[in-house]
C-alpha cells in the first residue's frame, strides 16, 4: 500500500521525495517526531514541550520495553550496549540547521546514558 506510513524509511514501498516527505509529515502530525532510516535517526523539532523524555519514558527504553519507536533515548541505548559488548568506542552525531534542537537532543542522550550507567553502577570513560 503507497499510503503506509512507517517508523523506518528503509521500509517504504516506494522511496522518492515525496514518498520520504509524507511518510515524515503524517508522523509529525501524530507527534512521532522521530522516524528511523536504517541506523539514523531523523528528527523533527515540534517546537513545543511534548511527553517524550519523562522519566516513565526513559525507564521503558532503558528496560528495552517491546515495541517501542524510534527515539533518541533508543540511539543512546544502542551506543551504550554496543560499547559495553564490544568495548569499543561509539559515536552519536547530532547535525541540523540552527535551532533544530542539536543541543538538547544531545542533553537527552546524555541524560540517558548517565542515568543508564547509574543504574548499572558503572561510570562511562
Amino acid at each position: 500500500d503507497d499510503s503506509a506510513v512507517c517508523d523506518d524509511l528503509v521500509n517504504l514501498r516506494h522511496v522518492d521525495h515525496h514518498a520520504v516527505q509524507r511518510n515524515l509529515q503524517v508522523r509529525f502530525q501524530q507527534h512521532h517526531i522521530y522516524t528511523s532510516v536504517g541506523p539514523v535517526l531523523v528528527s523533527i523539532n515540534p517546537l513545543q514541550s511534548l511527553p517524550l523524555y519523562t522519566p516513565e519514558v526513559l525507564d521503558r527504553y532503558s528496560k528495552q520495553e517491546p515495541n517501542l519507536g524510534p527515539h533518541l533515548f533508543l540511539m543512546a541505548d544502542r551506543a551504550y550496549h554496543q560499547l559495553l559488548s564490544t568495548g569499543r568506542p561509539q559515536s552519536l552525531i547530532t547535525c541540523g540547521e540552527s535551532g533544530s534542537g542539536k543541543t538538547e537532543a544531545t542533553k537527552l542522550m546524555l541524560i540517558y546514558l548517565m542515568e543508564k550507567s547509574r543504574r548499572r553502577g558503572e561510570v562511562l570513560a
